[in-house]
């Protein structure tokens, strides 16, 4: 037998601040976690869906046989010694919040557009509209693709993510290695800006490097232009709805910049050097306060440089911010979810 995956339960950040209206808005609906919610909020305590399970004490979380037996079965196969934890987390979570357990619900029931998701997704959502869900929770992009009437679909970071955005390690970036992580949904789209000169601006640091939408060319842009003489420019050409889910990712290290737009990406070896001391980080805007985005955003600086797989895990995650520990059980079970979805 393989090596056991160790899984450090520990937190790495401090949990975010209590907030009432959060707990004022959960309470009273009825919320159901995925395989990925459940067990994230149990075992990592410092993530945003423990954060979630925390602010849900007037509410009542749903969790069916297929969930909690998943959850099982995965931890059982992979990380043995925090069955324990996950038990004690169950019970906790049931002196907390008002938890109900039920059975599946019938995947055939289903509207016909979730026949292109997996199995194991498509009993998540059964089992949702079995229990009469007001909220699925999930880590997956794979729910977005359509609708389930009565239900809606968020992520943990949906709802927390705005207890984060004050932090100063949301905000903080080391001279030569950073990523930037957004997300937009704006209210605009790119047909009826086609011929203007309007821009709107995903990020900038002032007098160094920006990336922004132009709808006249219905392309992204990143573009540097550094006071060590560095100079270029990165296009991915994508059109933008309104009310689309938008994912960008920005890169920087002493060698290169890679860049991540929904899925696409650009790289280029290059030397941007450090900004200006006197340099300044604008979100969603350019540095003249201009061109902002024009919608919901979040959004998250990572004093270093990630990879493309973690900048994936977070774009599937729909999140600008995954623990290491959020990422370690991830990696432990997706491949199980995959075996269990093929059985």
């Amino acid at each position: 037998m393989g090596r056991r995956a160790q899984l450090s339960l520990y937190s790495e950040r401090s949990a975010p601040a209590f907030d009432d209206d959060l707990l004022s808005y959960l309470t009273g609906k009825r919320l159901m976690p995925d395989v990925s919610v459940l067990l994230t909020g149990i075992l990592v305590e410092d993530s945003d869906s423990a954060a979630l399970f925390a602010h849900a004490k007037g509410a009542t979380v749903l969790l069916s046989r297929h969930i909690e037996e998943t959850a099982t079965h995965v931890l059982r196969r992979e990380a043995p010694q925090h069955l324990g934890s996950f038990g004690d987390g169950l019970i906790r979570l049931a002196t907390t919040t008002t938890l109900v357990r039920l059975e599946g619900g019938e995947p055939g029931d289903l509207p016909a557009w979730t026949s292109q998701l997996d199995p194991e997704d498509r009993q998540v959502l059964a089992d949702a509209v079995a229990g009469r869900a007001e909220i699925l929770f999930v880590q997956d992009s794979a729910f977005f693709a359509g609708t389930v009437p009565g239900i809606a679909v968020q992520t943990p970071s949906g709802l927390v993510w705005p207890l984060h955005v004050l932090e100063l390690a949301n905000v903080q970036a080391t001279p030569e290695a950073w990523t930037f992580l957004g997300i937009f949904i704006p209210h605009w789209g790119s047909s009826p800006h086609w011929g203007s000169s309007e821009l709107f601006y995903v990020c900038e640091v002032a007098r160094h490097i920006a990336c922004f939408y132009n709808p006249r060319e219905s392309a992204y842009k990143l573009r540097w232009n550094t006071v060590s003489g560095a100079r270029g420019t990165l296009t991915i050409p994508q059109d933008v709805s309104p009310g689309s889910f938008n994912f960008v990712a920005v890169a920087v290290g002493p060698s290169g910049v890679f860049w991540f737009v929904n899925g696409e990406t650009r790289g280029k070896r290059v030397r941007l050097g450090a900004p200006p001391t006197n340099t300044s980080f604008h979100p969603f805007m350019s540095a003249t306060s201009e061109h902002q985005i024009s919608g919901g955003v979040h959004f998250r600086v990572v004093p270093q440089t990630l990879r493309e797989g973690l900048i994936r895990k977070h774009w599937r995650a729909r999140t600008v911010r995954l623990s290491d520990r959020e990422v370690e059980l991830h990696n432990m079970i997706g491949p199980l979810l995959r075996t269990w979805r093929r059985r």
